[in-house]
């Protein structure tokens, strides 16, 4: 029973400190490096996140890049979609406006340009 309470909160522990290091890494750390490359830990990660916090860990370190774009964006002057484009990970222009469409079912234009609206 022990064992128990000490396996479940090393796992809390352990999932604790894999979140930050993806919030650390504005979600673009790679999972299998969280893992030290280890499929075993990686399952271990996938089922822990799930279980809970409901989603993947893929996918959360996907909604914390986009926070982080958002952010950069809101607080930008003018906006260098190309150094967004590196700086965040994304191949070309199409997967970041792909990734915009994903979380707010608009382009990137739009979505300001309608944010502009309400401010």
């Amino acid at each position: 029973m022990v064992f128990f309470f000490y396996s479940h909160k090393y796992h809390r522990d352990l999932l604790h400190d894999y979140i930050l290091q993806i919030y650390a890494t504005n979600g673009l750390v790679p999972l299998n490096e969280l893992c030290n490359y280890s499929y075993n830990e990686y399952k271990k990660l996938q089922r822990a996140f799930f279980e809970e916090i409901g989603i993947r860990p893929k996918q959360y370190a996907r909604m914390v890049r986009f926070e982080s774009l958002h952010n950069d964006i809101l607080l930008a002057k003018k906006i260098d979609w190309q150094y967004l484009i590196v700086k965040y990970g994304f191949h070309d222009q199409s997967h970041l406006i792909k990734e915009f469409k994903h979380f707010t079912d608009h382009t990137p234009t739009t979505f300001f340009a309608q944010m502009n609206i309400f401010v």
